[in-house]
């Protein structure tokens, strides 16, 4: 029998790390999947999020694995249990091309991870940024016969299919096109302009501090950055130093006058470059720093072979100038329970407007969802 478990502690998976990596590369899963990333993340975050990660085995052969987990939160004095994918949601540390790792019998594993759906104890559950394919169809189509669903979501993850030569600015729009090249002409020209790969564990750890340092300038006076969270930071930094010993992560660096005018952390997934963070200094925003490592980071791609260069998630303007066609992500939420209950009942016509006017709903929902 395909029987669902249930691992509620970090120490759980470690026994699991070689099937958890042979599961992950017959199912082409991302890097987000890893076995790594997933112990680093919970490490980091487990005082705000616990793992409900959904083991199916059949005679002691892994046939599937979810990456959930569990964050609770209490809000206008109901408490707000949200099961999601791990990584979902999570400023600087988030993930996306997530799912359910399996093999087999797609029916038989739907029906395992219900099963296991209804033994954790969650109230909202948001299954977000999934890759469209046939497990994910079926698992949504079941999960909206059980519980409530309110929406199906739906996120744009941009990239860029990688040509297998001529210049990769070729692919900018032509406004843009023309800018960097007259950017990059000057500042060469004047001796101002060099570039910096860092491979190595201690020059990537290096890379990143200033990173995370120019993030914070940057967004000071705008609300502040993700990184005055000091788990953010410390899971960057760590990401960064063991994908790096694994060989698979890299930052380039665009510097101008000798300082690092801007950065593009890439991590190797397969065939495609994901350009998981993009930094820029603020001191030389007059010479679109942004655009010069992107280019620089598409054209090392290129020249390396991968096939796609992946924007990740959202919609910003310059990945599109930069040539980037949409894909999309979908997800699914429900509600059940005493959630659930609240939700019809906020929903009735002459409540909806009396929970619309005094505020409520928008204070539930920024609780329920941030």
């Amino acid at each position: 029998m395909l029987e669902p478990r249930v691992l509620s502690t970090i120490a759980e998976l470690e026994p699991l790390r070689e099937r958890w990596e042979t599961l992950r590369k017959k199912c082409n899963a991302s890097v987000f999947m890893s076995f790594d990333w997933v112990r680093l993340w919970l490490r980091h975050f487990e005082s705000v999020a616990s793992p409900r990660i959904v083991v199916l085995e059949r005679n002691s052969e892994i046939e599937a694995i979810a990456p959930f987990v569990l964050v609770v939160r209490s809000s206008m004095g109901i408490k707000i249990k949200r099961l999601m994918f791990l990584g979902n949601s999570s400023g600087a540390a988030e993930a996306y091309d997530l799912g359910v790792m399996c093999i087999g019998e797609e029916r038989k594993i739907v029906d395992g991870i219900m099963e296991a759906l209804r033994e954790i104890d969650w109230n909202l559950m948001q299954l977000l940024d999934m890759r469209d394919e046939s497990f994910r169809n079926a698992l949504c189509e079941r999960v909206e016969t059980e519980w409530q669903i309110d929406r199906p979501v739906r996120t744009s993850c941009p990239f860029v299919n990688i040509p297998a030569s001529g210049d990769i600015v070729a692919l900018a729009q032509s406004r843009t096109r023309r800018k960097m090249k007259r950017i990059t002409s000057t500042l060469e020209g004047e001796g101002r302009l060099h570039y910096r790969l860092g491979r190595s564990p201690e020059e990537v750890i290096e890379a990143m501090k200033i990173y995370i340092r120019h993030h914070r300038e940057r967004w000071e006076s705008k609300g502040g950055s993700i990184f005055s969270d000091d788990k953010l930071a410390s899971f960057m930094l760590d990401i960064g130093r063991e994908l790096s010993e694994k060989g698979i992560a890299e930052m380039h660096e665009v510097l101008i006058d000798g300082e690092v005018a801007s950065q593009a952390f890439c991590i190797r997934d397969g065939d495609w470059m994901r350009a998981y963070r993009i930094g820029i200094n603020n001191n030389f925003m007059d010479f679109s720093p942004g655009y010069l490592v992107a280019y620089v980071a598409m054209r090392d791609a290129q020249k390396r072979g991968f096939k796609v260069f992946d924007w990740g998630k959202g919609e910003e303007e310059f990945k599109y100038l930069m040539g980037a066609e949409d894909r999309y992500l979908f997800g699914i939420e429900a509600k059940r329970g005493q959630l659930a209950l609240i939700s019809k009942i906020a929903s009735l016509p002459g409540i909806r407007t009396v929970v619309e006017k005094t505020g409520v709903k928008e204070s539930t929902l920024k609780d329920m969802y941030k």
